[in-house]
């Protein structure tokens, strides 16, 4: 029936209007094709960049020194360039990096954070201006952790930012949250899109009502890829963003891409880097 109303309106009029027509006709088909509950095929793609269902690892300084990573197969995974703290780096990257590229996904990063050290100091800012001193320690870890990275991983394009309570973090949540925005601005005047990865309860703690609206990677919510679909379903999200990915650890944290939402990350084709 749907098929005879859109090739009608193809017949009655334009080019133009009949790819508005298609295009408007394309969801319900699709829904009517795959039924309630189903899921129609991927053509559009959740932030992570992965497509729904997809299971990969992410390792970093963890698993450094030395060589004994995930065995393959695996679809994709992530790789931390710090060495467990912000300004550093992590010794292991570029092994990893190479591990990583046995998937048939490429790999997206990601990046330690934390308040600035004490002494920290920027020509911008007094020694009294808090606020300022966080933004600009915020911005050039991320600069720091870009140029870490280097140019084997100049094509990536899909960075985390791990917020975690067992960092260094200020009393001050209004501070911490400008460390974060730092970071966020720093990595999206490189062209980089930014995801955070924490908790509804770490993150809250370290930056109160602080909402970039960024999507959520979130830990702790699944014991395996089998607890994917409600995971991403149920875990708390947090900053005003959508839950995206959720992680698991096994012998090594696990991690499951989950099906585009009806929000604002939704992207047509990956968003990575080539691998």
């Amino acid at each position: 029936m749907r098929g005879k109303v859109v090739y009608e309106r193809l017949r009655r009029r334009g080019a133009l209007a009949a790819l508005l027509v298609v295009l408007a006709a394309l969801p319900a088909a699709l829904a009517e094709a795959h039924g309630p509950g189903e899921v129609a095929p991927q053509s559009l793609l959740p932030w992570s960049g992965y497509e729904a269902g997809l299971v990969g690892y992410d390792i970093s300084w963890p698993q450094c020194p030395g060589s004994n990573f995930p065995a393959p197969p695996f679809d994709f995974a992530v790789i931390g360039v710090n060495d467990g703290r912000a300004m550093t780096k992590n010794e292991c990257f570029s092994a990893q990096l190479a591990w990583a590229r046995q998937a048939p996904h490429g790999p997206s990063l990601y990046l330690n954070t934390n308040s600035p050290p004490e002494g920290y100091t920027h020509a911008d800012c007094k020694s009294t201006e808090s606020g300022c001193l966080a933004y600009h320690y915020g911005y050039e870890a991320a600069t720091f952790a870009v140029k870490a990275a280097g140019a084997a991983a100049a094509g990536i394009q899909s960075y985390w930012l791990d917020v975690e309570t067992g960092n260094r973090w200020s009393e001050n949540k209004e501070d911490n949250a400008r460390v974060l925005q730092g970071f966020v601005d720093s990595l999206k005047g490189q062209g980089k899109t930014v995801g955070i990865y924490s908790t509804s309860y770490q993150f809250g703690r370290i930056a109160g009502s602080f909402a970039p609206k960024l999507p959520n990677w979130v830990p702790g919510v699944a014991h395996g890829p089998q607890d994917g679909p409600v995971a991403c379903r149920e875990a708390p999200a947090f900053g005003g963003g959508t839950v995206v990915m959720v992680q698991w650890t096994w012998t090594y944290d696990g991690n499951y891409a989950c099906p585009p939402s009806p929000g604002p990350y939704r992207v047509t084709g990956a968003m990575l880097g080539s691998s």
